[in-house]
């Protein structure tokens, strides 16, 4: 699709989980990940907002210029609102195979070390936690994202006086929804490896089926 000549089976089996032509398909992919997390966090009471600017804290410069994918902020003061960055890592990517052989969520961990360095100070300076949605393509999520689902589940549970079988459900249909979201993008992905190149393509805006709870 995109030129480049693939001339080995791992080439042509990885190849379009980087290439660069498929930069949008892969900001769909992230950003249908967090749209199911923000609808569940605004189920569960909380307010969100995307890309939030901080112009009425004093900070740094070069942490004013930095760009969470999103923050939620909840109902209840007991809670301290949370900035989020989501991330989806391939563990064959070349640079990545060997440690990703070595152990589980290598690929993942990594990237995770990499947000938490990145936004932790600015978390800090406006008194919010910070929590990285990282997955590996293949489905797997890193323990704090698994955690923060199950967290805003209970929230859900609690603000909606739901059932333990519903919040059950709902925990069920939300990890459901992440993955289709994921793996959808995967697929998108895959089915553009292999059509003939065209830019008309890369400005489509690309059609998903919406996940419900």
């Amino acid at each position: 699709h995109c030129g480049d000549g693939l001339t080995t089976t791992y080439a042509k089996t990885h190849h379009h989980h980087s290439c660069v032509r498929m930069m949008k398909l892969r900001t769909d992919r992230h950003n249908s990940v967090l749209s199911v997390v923000l609808r569940l966090a605004r189920q569960a009471g909380y307010t969100t907002s995307v890309k939030q600017l901080w112009n009425h804290i004093d900070m740094p410069d070069e942490l004013r210029a930095l760009k969470p994918d999103a923050a939620i902020i909840p109902g209840r003061a007991r809670r301290r609102p949370v900035l989020l960055g989501v991330c989806i890592t391939h563990p064959c990517a070349p640079t990545l195979l060997e440690s990703a052989a070595a152990a589980p969520l290598s690929a993942a961990e990594a990237m995770l070390r990499v947000k938490h360095t990145k936004y932790q100070d600015l978390a800090t300076v406006i008194s919010y936690d910070f929590v990285g949605l990282i997955m590996e393509t293949y489905g797997a999520m890193v323990p704090e994202f698994q955690a923060l689902v199950e967290s805003l589940v209970q929230e859900a549970m609690r603000h909606n006086d739901l059932s333990l079988a519903q919040a059950k459900q709902l925990q069920i249909h939300t990890f459901a929804a992440i993955a289709g979201a994921l793996h959808r993008g995967n697929a998108a992905q895959a089915r553009s490896m292999f059509q003939p190149s065209s830019d008309e393509e890369f400005q489509r805006p690309v059609a998903h089926n919406k996940c419900s709870f």
